[in-house]
């Protein structure tokens, strides 16, 4: 079932920064909000952030908020620097038409999840997203596709309406806040989260259009695309087998790379290189396993802490905590399948 597999991707620094950049608007400490410190973006807002903890960074910021609204609100303050480059060559473009072409072209600049499929019917763009990396849940999905409205109607100085929203999710107690902001019908509990733009929209001209500055800054996307790792099966495996070992030992790095056939240096090393590190992919895995073991009515706290690998369901407790804002019994109260 698409609901067991383990969230995997990247997102940039940049985009996590619009979460801290949100709460600092707010007049809130985000590092001790989130019990975490601003990713450093990087040379060119490249350093790449685990999906997982971005969709854990929302969550717990959300759940001490108190909003489950924070991703259509987090979304809407979205500008072209949360995009890094490639919000820069989207604000050049001649069109919005040209611009979704661009967003399709560098795409993983920005959300290196899963990938966007295009088509078109007789009125629309469709822009969709599967499941096949997993669900981030309504938070991320929520945030990705506002920022998108968001950031077309800055593009073009028109406040656009889609034709229609569709989302993966559960749907809300109430869908006025959705319909709302996006001005068109919005659905949830669809089997793709999709997005569809009308024919007439793409041929909006963009306000700031440049040609000349366009082709430098597409250059400069095009050499950062190409210094991205290529995608793979890495991050996956090591999920897998920290998951495997989770119950017996504590999955060490040396303890995954022997698993593999790697040396210590070389998974370390090509987890760096997309971005990744391997402390936070154990603490990703541990979290997503609490949440499904937590759904499971038919075990105890003391067994789901036993299954991550914890001596003591204290210890197990204090992280969850620390993971979603709210204990293990609280969290198993409101998600437990009947």
């Amino acid at each position: 079932m698409t609901a067991d597999i383990p969230v995997h991707g990247v997102v940039p620094g940049t985009l996590v920064g619009l979460l801290y950049d949100y709460l600092d608007a707010h007049g809130l400490a985000a590092d001790t909000l989130l019990g975490e410190t601003r990713p450093d973006p990087g040379p060119h807002g490249l350093a790449r952030y685990p999906a997982a903890g971005w969709q854990g960074l929302l969550e717990r910021a959300a759940a001490r908020l108190n909003d489950p609204l924070l991703g259509l609100k987090l979304g809407q303050t979205a500008t072209a620097a949360h995009f890094g480059v490639m919000g820069y060559v989207l604000h050049n473009c001649a069109d919005l038409g040209a611009a979704f072409e661009r967003y399709r072209r560098f795409e993983r600049l920005i959300y290196d999840m899963e990938p966007v499929q295009f088509s078109q019917d007789a009125d629309a763009l469709v822009l969709e997203w599967g499941l096949g990396h997993g669900r981030p849940g309504p938070l991320v999905d929520e945030t990705a596709i506002t920022a998108l409205v968001a950031f077309a109607r800055a593009l073009t100085g028109r406040t656009l309406a889609p034709l229609s929203v569709h989302f993966v999710n559960p749907r809300p107690a109430d869908v006025s806040p959705y319909q709302d902001y996006f001005r068109c019908p919005v659905h949830f509990e669809e089997p793709h989260t999709r997005i569809r733009i009308p024919r007439p929209m793409l041929d909006l001209p963009l306000q700031q259009a440049d040609p000349a500055l366009l082709g430098l800054l597409e250059a400069q996307a095009e050499a950062l695309l190409a210094q991205l790792p290529p995608g793979g099966q890495l991050e996956d495996d090591v999920r897998r087998l920290i998951a495997r070992l989770l119950p017996d030992r504590e999955p060490t790095l040396a303890a995954v790379a022997e698993r593999i056939g790697l040396s210590e240096r070389t998974l370390h090393r090509r987890l760096a290189a997309r971005g990744v590190h391997f402390r936070m992919l154990r603490d990703d895995t541990r979290r997503q396993l609490a949440q499904r073991y937590l759904a499971d009515p038919r075990l105890t706290l003391a067994e789901v802490a036993l299954l991550l690998g914890y001596a003591e369901q204290s210890a197990f407790s204090r992280a969850f905590r620390n993971w979603t804002g709210e204990s293990p019994g609280r969290y198993q109260a409101r998600n437990a399948l009947p």
